[in-house]
């Protein structure tokens, strides 16, 4: 199913749309067409702001997705361009919709791990495809 206009809950906060409208754009590394708002892979109920903390949960097309990781460091990558470095991010896989989300989530968390995952020029060359042009958009 593929709706560019997902509604947005009416209790979002300022900083809850900013961070929707931030991540809404980002192109499925696997449909590059598509953005992960389209494929219902992120979504606006899936973004929360607490204090000094973005939070995104987002849910891979099918449950063994081999881009599920991928997926969240495009978004993490996103963020932290966005948002800059003083934001703590948290970024998990909705429980049950993927059969490793636990693991994932937490590789996903581990900032160590995150930046040398970025350090492969192949991996880096696909998150910065993926959230090129993907300006805000409300």
């Amino acid at each position: 199913y593929i709706d560019d206009d997902l509604p947005l809950p009416s209790s979002m906060t300022a900083m809850e749309i900013d961070v929707w409208a931030s991540i809404k754009n980002i192109k499925d590394p696997e449909y590059p067409l598509w953005t992960l708002s389209q494929l219902r892979v992120c979504y606006p109920t899936g973004v929360s702001v607490k204090s000094n903390t973005l939070i995104v949960e987002f849910t891979p097309t099918v449950e063994h997705c081999s881009l599920a990781t991928l997926i969240g460091l495009c978004i993490r990558s996103k963020l932290v361009n966005d948002f800059g470095n003083s934001w703590k991010i948290i970024i998990h896989i909705k429980d049950g919709t993927h059969n490793d989300s636990q693991a994932i989530s937490k590789q996903l968390n581990d900032k160590e791990r995150c930046s040398a995952a970025m350090e492969n020029p192949q991996l880096l060359e696909l998150v910065q495809t993926a959230t090129c042009d993907t300006e805000w958009a409300y």
